[in-house]
């Protein structure tokens, strides 16, 4: 039965999408030979890691200078802006310049400086397509082509090869590299951010033939802000490399579209580790395709986009991955998103309605321990899947569900999780061959929206439920909370030993038949 946004009941379209995930895509590439004159400059250990072999990008002709001007304004079909706040000179004739809203149907205007005309005023090399004023742009040295160049010369040094970002803020349209083996570094998230001043160029891109199994490439210590409004499906690292340990750690993501993107439909790749990071107004933070024994871990995060955002989404073919130490916030929809199936006809739900890139199998063997999801529509939406692990996680879904398992999943388990404060169930449960035991759904069916609002609603098959809690007093707005709701397809389960007291409705609601052989309930406390 799909599971539809913006539709209640058990028969809604199932989106999986998990709630803090931690998880970054590193991508850097070489278009152009090092100038005769740059040096590999060696840069400061970090982290106490054995000395390798480096490029500074400033050594390249890299800059880092990019800053902000605010209040600034321009007249549609006009040149000059002028800013409120902006200590333009001559120098920064040449340089970029992005000005939010300024642009055509709308986006952002990037052009070039022409002229300074003081030190609050310049001239364009292009027209505003529109007038805008009291925006914040932001204007400095494209540094792409000197970045690219010290990627190259890390590549040609070999493994263990580093390309290293000294304090500075960095405009790049968009950087390759085609070694698994090169490092990204800067001194911090604090002190070192690329600015991708392009919509859709991914800003790190790593890609290398699956046969090159080298090893240790990754992303590191830097903070990834745009100088545009980004799309939804740009992503600031993507990486897709046939070998192990590539991590990314130690990462900012702010108000980008989707921080990471690991592996690809093309074939299996393993090994990725993204620890560290948070993400800050991100529509994605991580997307997974066909990757095996990855680990991501303490991630924080807060989604506050408004345009159906995700924070995880577990494409087909993900399977044998770990997450732990993830918290995940979402103001907008889904924090976990697993899906392998097309869009229902009528869907209208936005990105949800897509299908994933790999539908050869579904995503298995994920687990997830001490984390906590929190979103305003599901906090977790698994459309298929088999045999995902949930321990001690926290799972809150402020309009509708905390978590949602659909028909097609198989071999779901939710040991010591809490559910709390959904605005319908807690916990939804189709599908078979799960396990629900030692669980505490509290304060569920807050808002009324569900045919029945409860801490738990079950229509799987072949399942166990017990040893669990489930305290529903609040009773929405109709009055109607119930501890545990068994669903007419129900079938083929063992319900027992839970304590179900102290709900608004009462504690059971069979509606799946008299209890039997194929359909133990027994010793509940209501």
């Amino acid at each position: 039965m799909p599971h539809k946004p913006g539709q209640n009941g058990l028969g809604r379209r199932v989106s999986f999408r998990l709630f803090g995930v931690a998880a970054f895509l590193l991508t850097v590439a070489c278009l152009g030979e090092a100038p005769a004159n740059a040096q590999a400059a060696p840069a400061p250990a970090q982290g106490g890691q054995a000395s390798v072999p480096q490029s500074n990008v400033k050594a390249f002709g890299a800059r880092g200078d990019a800053r902000a001007a605010a209040g600034c304004s321009v007249a549609a079909r006009a040149q000059t802006v002028t800013c409120a706040r902006a200590s333009f000179t001559p120098a920064d004739v040449g340089k970029r310049f992005i000005l939010p809203g300024a642009g055509a149907a709308g986006a952002d205007l990037v052009t070039t400086v022409s002229a300074q005309n003081g030190a609050t005023q310049i001239s364009l090399g292009a027209a505003a397509a529109a007038a805008v004023s009291g925006k914040e742009a932001t204007y400095g040295t494209d540094d792409t082509a000197a970045i690219q160049a010290a990627v190259g010369a890390a590549q040609a040094a070999g493994s263990g090869g580093t390309v290293f970002f000294p304090e500075g803020r960095y405009l790049t349209s968009g950087l390759k590299s085609t070694s698994p083996s090169v490092q990204f570094r800067g001194q911090g998230w604090d002190r070192t951010t690329l600015s991708n001043f392009s919509a859709t160029a991914t800003t790190v891109d790593v890609y290398s033939a699956l046969s090159a199994y080298e090893s240790a490439g990754g992303v590191y210590d830097m903070a990834f802000t745009p100088a545009v409004t980004r799309e939804k499906t740009a992503n600031e690292i993507k990486v897709f490399v046939g070998l192990p340990n590539f991590t990314v750690a130690g990462c900012l993501f702010k108000n980008v579209g989707r921080a990471l993107k690991l592996g690809d439909a093309a074939a299996i790749t393993s090994g990725y580790w993204v620890r560290d990071c948070r993400y800050i107004n991100c529509w994605q933070f991580l997307k997974m395709v066909r990757v095996i024994d990855a680990f991501v871990r303490d991630v924080v995060g807060d989604l506050a986009r408004l345009d159906n955002p995700v924070g995880i989404h577990l494409d087909g073919g993900c399977e044998g991955n770990t997450f732990t130490s993830l918290g995940l916030v979402n103001a907008a929809a889904y924090d976990i998103y697993q899906s392998n199936q097309a869009a229902a006809a009528g869907g209208g739900t936005d990105l949800l309605v897509a299908a994933d890139e790999f539908k050869g199998t579904d995503a298995a063997h994920n687990f997830f321990v001490n984390s906590f999801f929190d979103s305003a529509a599901d906090g977790a939406v698994f459309n298929d899947g088999r045999n995902f692990s949930f321990t001690n996680c926290w799972f809150n879904g402020t309009y509708r569900y905390g978590a949602y398992v659909g028909a097609r999943t198989d071999g779901y388990a939710f040991v010591s999780c809490k559910f709390r404060y959904a605005g319908d169930t807690g916990l939804v449960l189709a599908g078979t061959r799960h396990t629900v035991r030692a669980c505490y759904a509290v304060s569920n069916g807050t808002r009324g929206r569900g045919v029945a609002q409860a801490g738990f609603q079950v229509a799987a098959t072949n399942f166990v439920f017990t040893g669990n809690f489930a305290f529903n007093g609040w009773g929405g707005f109709s009055g109607q909370a119930y501890g545990l709701v068994l669903e007419p397809a129900a079938d083929n389960f063992i319900v027992k030993d839970n304590v179900l007291t102290g709900n608004a409705a009462q504690g059971l609601l069979n509606n799946a038949g008299p209890p039997g052989r194929t359909k133990i309930v027994a010793d509940n406390l209501q």
